[in-house]
């Protein structure tokens, strides 16, 4: 699949990392239609390498070409790799992104590449924020090492499963994003665990944390239930070098 939209999408230099290429696309609802059906088959067979799925996770149905999406690719050797999707909310007056997944074939793991992927997102949704001004980041997942990744960008965090250092003061906020996201699912109190977040999808092999076996257990005991998952909320301040 070439570059998708050649005139707005020239790839930034800091957007290169060794042979990979990031390609970021803030409005996915931009990327040309006829390019629409390529990129969810695209899409579902990039999960199906590290997922077991009965039904498409996307669908002409249920797409990312929506109002208030983006997306952005990994692409080594023009072959595209990788993917991350998010979406964009407003909460209690106040930007909030919202992760809706990432993936990377199993051959290109390993290689710094959810930085790469963060990066393009931060770039994209902090590009209108003010320096020093907090954004909400959201994200659910089973995979205790993509929860480690996606909480050292953050400043506060509920829940914050290392240390413990849960912020109360985001559990409103957590709860009106997860019934904005899921608004056929309870959000459970106090573990911030969603039931069935993942119908009908199973890991090949279940992730762990090699390093922080803590971590891997508490997953574990909070979600034994392979179609659950913990949503995490935290905040984000733009520096003057987020973005």
């Amino acid at each position: 699949m070439q570059q998708l939209v050649e005139s707005e999408h020239r790839i930034p230099d800091g957007y290169r990392q060794g042979p990979y290429e990031l390609e970021v696309f803030r409005s996915a609802s931009n990327i040309p239609q006829h390019c629409w059906g390529g990129i969810i088959d695209l899409l579902n067979e990039i999960i199906a390498t590290n997922w077991r799925i009965d039904t498409p996770w996307w669908s002409p149905s249920d797409t990312p070409f929506r109002e208030g999406y983006g997306i952005a690719f990994v692409r080594h050797d023009d072959q595209i790799v990788g993917f991350t999707i998010w979406r964009r909310l407003v909460v209690n007056d106040r930007p909030t992104i919202s992760r809706s997944g990432i993936e990377l074939r199993p051959e290109h793991q390993g290689k710094g590449l959810f930085g790469l992927l963060l990066k393009g997102v931060l770039d994209a949704e902090l590009s209108s924020v003010l320096e020093g001004d907090e954004v909400y980041y959201s994200w659910r997942t089973r995979n205790p090492v993509a929860w480690s990744a996606h909480a050292k960008v953050c400043t506060r965090l509920l829940p914050s499963l290392v240390d413990g250092n849960d912020d109360g003061s985001l559990q409103d906020v957590a709860l009106q994003i997860a019934n904005t996201l899921y608004p056929d699912r309870a959000l459970e109190l106090p573990n911030m665990v969603i039931r069935n977040s993942y119908p009908n999808i199973t890991y090949h092999r279940q992730p762990s944390y090699e390093t922080n076996g803590a971590l891997t257990e508490k997953f574990r005991r909070l979600i034994p239930d392979t179609a659950d998952a913990i949503f995490t909320v935290g905040t984000i301040r733009k520096s003057g070098s987020a973005a």
